[in-house]
């Protein structure tokens, strides 16, 4: 077992398959942009009362209306960096474990493997050890390829690698949103296409260049059969990194300076998506159909990684760096401390449950909430109809005169209304009328007594005047 330190030299992208769309699973904030599962969009609405519309153009509208109390809410899975604040395709999201971006061992296997197979080809002395163990030592072309070019599984290769065990990145691993260019390696070619260029660009979430971390490659074979690794993994990738960094990346001196010490425990491999075809395949043996290049084993273009706008989109002299890149160095104390690794891992793991558990609990309460707040309505509403039910009860069992009476909030209104005439077939039933304000009236004492006390002057008013007459 050996412990390695992998650096990146270049962007890595190795795709999960999901897809961000900006203003409805992805928002842009500040040169960063906020990447959402739809489920947390949804808790947003359901905590703000918004309704979610059946339209995806009206539910776009809606977020973006909403983008900056949506991002302050801290709902994001993560967030990467981006100088692209605009884009109207969706980003490719990098490969990840719980929110947490990774390289996976696969991917670093396959790249190995890639370089063991050319070196098995090749029939090279460094990969005697190897060789050694295969039933079949015959490596022909038509047992790499069938008739129609299709790479056969091939049990006797299947057994070598089972030997080869790498483990996923542990380390936390930056992203940023990179736009790829398809550039033409010929640029005399590259001239007639300009327009297409941006036309077939996509946007990436890659892990960014310059970043370390640590893995595992274990040799479980008795004979230690992968102990050139290194030397394979160099005689392959040099001459391809060689091209990539003399095309476009000839000013970024730090890609060179950090391959000058390669040796067998210092090596190159390169990973992932849009880093080549001729990097996953055997040279001189895979065709690549439906190129203009004479050497069909080849491409006549390559997709490199643009980070910010800039407004030659032709060339891109100096702006772009190729795909994939990772310089490997073996530690000198060999064995990896596997214990510490696995309590970081746990340590995130515990965290990340953490927050889940913090979530659910803020879910469950908002669940709890809201029924308190239906069950309160219901019974108000209740309450509502009962009180409504029983003031009908009420009226119905009135005569229409104490309706009438009722009707009035204030009798001193309907005292003036019986004054003034307003009160229709007032002379039929104003003796009952007058008994009924007279009851309403004696409910109340102080009002009774000031009613009293105004007819009792009212009538020695009109004595007075009677007697004067």
């Amino acid at each position: 077992m050996s412990k390695y330190k992998l650096t990146t030299l270049s962007p890595i992208h190795i795709s999960s398959g999901n897809e961000f769309e900006l203003n409805f699973n992805a928002l842009y904030k500040d040169g960063y942009i906020y990447l959402y599962d739809e489920f947390n969009i949804v808790d947003f609405f359901i905590a703000n009362n918004i309704i979610v519309p059946q339209n995806l153009n009206n539910l776009k509208n809606i977020i973006e209306r909403n983008r900056t109390k949506i991002i302050e809410s801290n709902l994001h899975i993560r967030k990467i960096e981006s100088s692209f604040s605009n884009f109207n395709k969706p980003i490719f999201e990098q490969l990840n474990t719980s929110y947490n971006p990774i390289i996976s061992g696969s991917s670093i296997k396959g790249s190995i493997r890639t370089a063991i197979l050319e070196c098995l080809y090749n029939d090279d002395t460094v990969c005697n050890g190897i060789k050694d163990i295969m039933k079949n030592k015959n490596l022909s072309k038509d047992r790499l390829l069938d008739k129609k070019g299709r790479i056969p599984f091939d049990s006797d290769f299947a057994n070598i690698f089972r030997y080869l065990k790498i483990n996923d990145s542990f380390s936390t691993l930056e992203t940023k949103n990179y736009k790829t260019i398809n550039v033409k390696k010929d640029k005399s070619h590259q001239q007639a296409r300009e327009y297409r260029t941006e036309e077939i660009s996509n946007y990436i979430e890659a892990i960014k260049p310059n970043q370390t971390f640590e893995i595992e490659i274990t040799d479980i074979s008795d004979k230690q059969i992968f102990k050139n690794i290194g030397i394979i993994c160099n005689k392959f990738y040099i001459p391809f990194f060689g091209k990539d960094e003399q095309i476009y990346a000839s000013k970024k001196g730090y890609l060179r300076d950090k391959v000058k010490k390669l040796s067998s425990d210092i090596f190159l491999i390169n990973i992932g998506r849009f880093s080549g075809a001729e990097q996953k395949s055997l040279n001189n043996i895979r065709e690549i159909k439906g190129v203009k290049e004479f050497d069909k084993s080849k491409t006549i273009a390559r997709t490199f990684a643009l980070e910010q706008s800039i407004k030659d989109k032709i060339y891109f002299e100096n702006e772009l760096l190729p795909f994939g890149w990772i310089l490997c160095e073996k530690l000198d104390n060999g064995i990896s401390n596997r214990v510490d690794i696995w309590e970081k891992q746990i340590d995130r793991f515990n965290a990340i449950e953490t927050i889940h558990k913090l979530q659910n609990k803020k879910i469950e309460e908002q669940k709890i909430l809201a029924l308190v707040k239906a069950k309160r309505e219901k019974e108000e509403e209740e309450k509502r109809a009962k009180e409504e039910a029983k003031e009908r009860t009420r009226l119905e069992a009135m005569t229409p005169i104490q309706r009438l009476v009722q009707s009035y909030i204030d009798m001193a209104l309907l005292i003036n209304d019986m004054k003034n005439g307003k009160i229709e077939d007032f002379e039929i039933i104003k003796k009952e009328l007058a008994n009924e304000v007279k009851k309403i009236l004696q409910q109340n004492p102080k009002t009774w007594d000031r009613a009293k006390q105004k007819a009792l002057k009212r009538k020695e008013y009109i004595e007075n005047i009677l007697k004067e007459g």
